[in-house]
């Protein structure tokens, strides 16, 4: 799928021009001789990609180095048929209108909403932690609590069979 999505990349769309032909610019020739492609660097790419990958699956090499099992030619016929299946995939999406995903603009990553369940949840976390901290380093203010948390700690320090660091 990587290899025929690098073909779907060569084409830039944007929201005023969509290109539905990914091989317009592709097979396009330098006048010369002989005549070569024009982006010839990116043909070379693509064929060392093929051949990368093709010696990976069929040689004991890929089976040391990746872990990979050879194929046989009735499985390489499928790989090759579901990864070409980008391509018609590239046509359809390219027929949905851009607009339609205006909502995303709304949406910020890097702000941190208290509200938020994943943020509760965190703080619980911190929270406990902070607690275990101060009552493993005989901070805690509260004396009950930190004589109980260290029983817990230690109890569970011995049952996975941990060493605490006095004791070292």
């Amino acid at each position: 799928m990587n290899l025929f999505n690098m073909i779907n990349c060569r084409v830039l769309d944007t929201a005023e021009h969509s290109e539905m032909n990914v091989f317009k610019t592709l097979c396009k020739f330098k006048m010369g001789c002989p005549p070569l492609p024009e982006h010839s660097i990116f043909w070379l790419v693509l064929a060392g990609e093929i051949l990368l990958q093709h010696a990976i699956i069929n040689t004991g090499a890929g089976e040391l180095l990746f872990n990979t099992s050879e194929l046989t030619r009735t499985e390489q016929i499928i790989c090759w048929v579901i990864g070409s299946l980008s391509l018609p995939v590239n046509l359809i999406v390219k027929q949905i209108k851009v607009d339609n995903f205006a909502f995303v603009q709304s949406i910020n990553l890097e702000r941190v909403e208290p509200e938020e369940f994943i943020n509760k949840l965190m703080g619980v976390f911190e929270s406990m932690e902070k607690k275990l901290n101060r009552t493993l380093n005989n901070e805690s203010e509260d004396v009950s609590e930190n004589i109980e948390l260290h029983k817990i700690f230690m109890t569970m320090a011995d049952a996975d069979e941990l060493v605490p660091i006095e004791s070292l």
